[in-house]
């Protein structure tokens, strides 16, 4: 299943905080996914991520943005 990039759906590399903003451009239409690992060519991108802080440190910085 090939995804394509639409207002609804982000695909990223990696995590940076300028991803902030696509969230909140989610938060104010009708929402969507933000994809994290996957590149423009649809292939993994293997991110060198610690997925339980990032998803601890998120909502956190949403709230303080």
């Amino acid at each position: 299943m090939a995804l394509n990039e639409s207002e609804n759906l982000e695909l990223k590399e990696s995590w940076h905080d300028d991803h902030l903003k696509v969230i909140c451009a989610f938060s104010n239409t009708r929402g969507g996914k933000l994809v994290l690992g996957i590149t423009d060519k649809h292939e993994p991108s293997q991110p060198r991520l610690n997925i339980k802080k990032l998803l601890e440190n998120i909502p956190n910085k949403v709230l303080s943005k």
